[in-house]
């Protein structure tokens, strides 16, 4: 649990340091040509130099934190960044924090807690066979895909990046899988199985899917029309994907199935209300670029 807030927070961080400095970088398109002027404009950027880097090392605590635990347990607790992105932001930004978002952290909070406390697997984890992960992880891929040609060509208005939003959100929550996969090859067999794991260069493939769905969405339109959809999408599907794949065990008494679901439902619609308040945001002051506020490009749709 430890490293999963150590994560969460560390991926706070980043993704702040990457929200001010939007403007510098942008990602007009997933051709080739466009990633690579994208990864141009990244390398030319000392803030995203660093953000990469925090969020090099909130990855690998992630990673610990999955092969350690559980996709049902540790995905919900990376929601708590919304609520350290609240601390981040009041400190780069000079604010306050509001006493509604105060109030609506708690809630999170409380909500995650339930959850975890109810759905701690009973049983020790057991492991999938190759075959399954490997088909339901080409499922996630193809649907990230998929969401990201609907979402550039055909959807207009906040349609655009709810639909990319999502993606997003589905390609986290297979990189997840994948990473605790790759985890679990490297310390049974060791670093030299682990680079002839299919598990680990299918984690970087959705895992880069996944950054280029999320920055599409944020500059597709307003954030608060993609934010939402990814910070629930992702945990969602995370436990679907830990029950049915990984066959992690949730308590299943009747109690239990109530007190998951309330808590779970709890955490989901604080983290929409928060993502969404973070998204109505003004940009930062001083011309240092945006805050957690439109993150829209200059002329972009939505």
């Amino acid at each position: 649990m430890g490293a999963a807030l150590g994560a969460a927070l560390l991926f706070a961080l980043g993704s702040a340091l990457q929200h001010r400095t939007s403007s510098v970088a942008q990602i007009t398109g997933a051709r080739p040509g466009q990633l690579a002027e994208f990864a141009r404009s990244v390398g030319r950027n000392p803030a995203w130099a660093v953000a990469l880097a925090v969020e090099a090392v909130g990855f690998g605590l992630h990673a610990v934190a999955l092969h350690e635990g559980t996709l049902v347990l540790v995905q919900p607790l990376l929601v708590m960044s919304l609520v350290f992105a609240l601390a981040v932001r009041s400190r780069l930004d000079g604010g306050a924090i509001a006493a509604t978002e105060i109030g609506w952290s708690m809630v999170l909070a409380a909500g995650l807690a339930l959850f975890l406390v109810t759905a701690t697997p009973a049983g020790a984890t057991t492991g999938a066979a190759d075959r399954a992960p490997a088909i339901a992880m080409s499922v996630m891929c193809a649907v990230a895909v998929v969401g990201t040609a609907v979402g550039s060509r055909y959807a207009r208005g906040t349609l655009r990046p709810l639909l990319l939003g999502v993606g997003a959100g589905v390609a986290f929550a297979g990189t997840a899988a994948l990473i605790k996969a790759s985890g679990d090859v490297l310390v049974s067999n060791g670093p030299l199985a682990l680079l002839g794991s299919w598990a680990l260069w299918a984690a970087l493939l959705v895992g880069c899917v996944g950054a280029v769905l999320n920055q599409l969405a944020f500059q597709a339109g307003p954030l608060a029309a993609s934010l939402p959809a990814i910070q629930t999408v992702d945990p969602v599907l995370s436990v679907v994907l830990g029950v049915l794949v990984y066959d992690e065990q949730l308590r299943h008494s009747a109690f239990a199935i109530g007190a998951e679901t309330a808590g779970l439902m709890a955490t989901l619609v604080a983290a929409v209300v928060l993502s969404r308040g973070a998204a109505g945001r003004p940009a930062s002051a001083g011309g240092q670029g945006p805050g957690f506020g439109d993150l829209r490009p200059p002329g972009a749709g939505g």
